[in-house]
C-alpha cells in the first residue's frame, strides 16, 4: 500500500540531504516519482487522498487533515530547495497553491503544525510567485503557469493564523504542571512545539518562542528519565489527570523530538537542546526503555515500536523516514557525523546500568 503521509515526509528527508547540484541530480528520479504521486493523489478540491493499493486505486474519498499537512510539509521543502530545477519547484508551488482553501480551513492542531513547517520553508527562503516563470504541461494535460500560484502574502497569512491558533489552544489548556496544547498528550507531539519555534524564527513574535519552548520543555520533563527517553505510549495516551502509559512507544516521536530540539538549539543556542537532540536520536540505537536498537544496521530498516512484550518487528516506511529526518537534522550539528553503519555506535550509546528495566517495570 502507498501513502501520501509517507511520500510527503519522504520529500522532507530527501531534500534535507541535497547540498549540491550533483546531489539533486542523483535524487532527481526519486523526487520526481514522489511528486508525481502527490499530483495523482491531489483531489479537485486541493485536498489529498492518502492510501492507494497496489492496483493504483485510492481507498478513501480524501485523507485526513494530517495527510494534507504532511503533503504540504514535503512540498514546501521542494519549493525552497535551491538546487532543484525551477520546473520541479514551480510544480511543487502549484500543488501547494491548489491547496490554499484547504489550508485555510484546517481545524486539527497537528495538521496546522505540519502545514506551518512546510510554509516556513517557503517563507524562510523568500520564495514567492514572482520567482517562478516556467509553464509546463502536467500528466493531467493541464497547463501550469505562474497565474495559478498563490502569492507569498497569502501563505504568510495562513502561517500566522495557524500559529496564533496554536497559541490560543495552549492558553486554553495549559495549567500549573501541564504546559501543553491539549488536555492529553497523544501523537506527533514535538511537531507542535517545533512549528511555533519556526514561527518565531520567521516573525520574531516572542509569544511563539515562549510557547514553543515551554511545551518542548514539558515534553522533556514527562519523558526524559536521566539517561533515556521513555516516550508516551499510545495505549490510552497521557491525560493531565491520568497516568502516563508506557507502551506502545512509536519511533516517530523520537524522530520528531530530535528535529524539534535541533530547531530549538538553532533558535536559542542553548547547548542542552543539542544534547537532548542527540539523546532522542539515540533512542533508535538502543537508548530506550528496553535497551534494544530499533535501527537495523544490516538492512537500514527501523522497527515500528516498543511493546510490552518486546520490539514490534514490523518495519514500516514511517519509522525509517522519521529516522532519516532525525539523522539529517542531528548531523548538521554533531561533532561526529552519524553514518549508516551503527554497530560500534550502538555499543557506545547503551548506558551502563547495574540492571535493565524489564518491559513491565515502571520507574
Amino acid at each position: 500500500m502507498y501513502s501520501t503521509d509517507d511520500v510527503g515526509r519522504g520529500l522532507v528527508a530527501l531534500t534535507q540531504i541535497i547540498d549540491s547540484q550533483e546531489k539533486a541530480e542523483e535524487l532527481w528520479k526519486l523526487i520526481t516519482t514522489y511528486m508525481s504521486f502527490l499530483e495523482h493523489a491531489q483531489t479537485d478540491s486541493g485536498h489529498f487522498h492518502n492510501f492507494m493499493n497496489y492496483r493504483r486505486e485510492f481507498l478513501d474519498k480524501e485523507g485526513s487533515e494530517d495527510t494534507l499537512g504532511r503533503a504540504i510539509y514535503g512540498l514546501g521543502h521542494v519549493v525552497s530547495c535551491p538546487y532543484m530545477s525551477k520546473n520541479i519547484r514551480t510544480f511543487a508551488h502549484t500543488l501547494i497553491s491548489k491547496s490554499k482553501m484547504q489550508m485555510e480551513k484546517l481545524n486539527y492542531p497537528r495538521a496546522k503544525a505540519y502545514t506551518m513547517c512546510g510554509l516556513y520553508e517557503m517563507l524562510r527562503a523568500g520564495v514567492g510567485a514572482d520567482d517562478f516563470e516556467s509553464t509546463f504541461i502536467s500528466r493531467r494535460d493541464t497547463v501550469r503557469s505562474i497565474d495559478a500560484l498563490v502569492d507569498k502574502d497569502t501563505f504568510q497569512s495562513i502561517f500566522i493564523s495557524h500559529a496564533d491558533s496554536l497559541v490560543d489552544l495552549y492558553e486554553t489548556n495549559h495549567k500549573e504542571g501541564w504546559n501543553w496544547f491539549e488536555p492529553t498528550v497523544t501523537y506527533s507531539n514535538a511537531k507542535l512545539s517545533e512549528s511555533l519555534i519556526l514561527a518565531y524564527n520567521y516573525t520574531k513574535n516572542r509569544t511563539y518562542r515562549k510557547v514553543g519552548l515551554a511545551t518542548l520543555d514539558f515534553l522533556t520533563d514527562i519523558q526524559w528519565k536521566g539517561d533515556f527517553f521513555d516516550i508516551v505510549g499510545n495505549q490510552g495516551w497521557y491525560s493531565c489527570d491520568g497516568e502516563k502509559p508506557i507502551f506502545d512507544q512509536q519511533p516517530i516521536e523520537a524522530g520528531y523530538m530530535t528535529q524539534a530540539y535541533v530547531s530549538a538549539y538553532e533558535t536559542v543556542r542553548e547547548r542542552k537542546y543539542l544534547e537532548l537532540a542527540r539523546y532522542s536520536f539515540e533512542y533508535f540505537l538502543g537508548r530506550n526503555r528496553l535497551r534494544t536498537p530499533m535501527y537495523d544496521s544490516s538492512t537500514g530498516a527501523v522497527c515500528d515500536g516498543l511493546n510490552c512484550d518486546g520490539m514490534n518487528c514490523n518495519q514500516g516506511a514511517e519509522s525509517v523516514i522519521c529516522y532519516l529526518m532525525a539523522l539529517n537534522s542531528i548531523n548538521k550539528h554533531s561533532d561526529r557525523a552519524y553514518g549508516t553503519q551503527f554497530k560500534p555506535a550502538i555499543e557506545e550509546v547503551l548506558p551502563k546500568r547495574k540492571s535493565l528495566l524489564s518491559a513491565n517495570q515502571v520507574e
